[in-house]
């Protein structure tokens, strides 16, 4: 999340608690910050590999949308074809594209 929609907020553990959430914060791959948020709100901490495992499946998506698009290339490209009255394929490029762009922003976030 940017930093421009965060606040700041202190706490005082002690040392002994706090060298425990920053081990956990390390084994679970995440900042200390990011796991106090995550314990905080009643989430539980994500797993070093739950990213992995994220980022693959949102790149899977994104293969996938680039495999959609290509076809309907392919679909205006061929003349025989008539396609229906209103049907919008520009748009929906559009949206692929807003799409995939997204989901790479998301990515650069996990990683």
């Amino acid at each position: 999340m940017p930093l421009k929609n965060r606040v700041l907020a202190k706490f005082y553990p002690t040392p002994h608690d706090k060298a425990d959430l920053e081990a956990l914060a390390k084994r679970t791959g995440q900042s200390f910050s990011e796991l106090i948020c995550r314990l905080t709100s009643g989430r539980q901490p994500m797993a070093a590999n739950d990213k992995h495992l994220i980022v693959r499946d949102l790149l899977k998506i994104n293969a996938d949308l680039a495999r959609l698009g290509n076809l309907m290339k392919l679909i205006l490209d061929d003349e025989s074809l008539v396609l229906p009255d209103g049907m919008d394929f520009h748009g929906l490029f559009d949206s692929i594209r807003e799409t995939q762009t997204l989901l790479k922003t998301k990515v650069r976030e996990l990683n």
